[in-house]
């Protein structure tokens, strides 16, 4: 299976690794940070 590293842009440019069957959005949240996204809510609104 492979996995992607994904580099998120903020203070501590935080690098996760996220498998091709997982979303970015739950790893991130996994990892213990939060993202400003409105898409648990049943529409994307960021």
């Amino acid at each position: 299976m492979k996995a992607y590293q994904v580099e998120l842009i903020n203070r501590n440019n935080t690098i996760v690794e996220v498998a091709e069957n997982q979303y970015i959005l739950d790893v991130v949240e996994a990892s213990g940070l939060r993202l400003p996204v409105g898409c648990r809510y049943g529409a994307c609104i960021t």
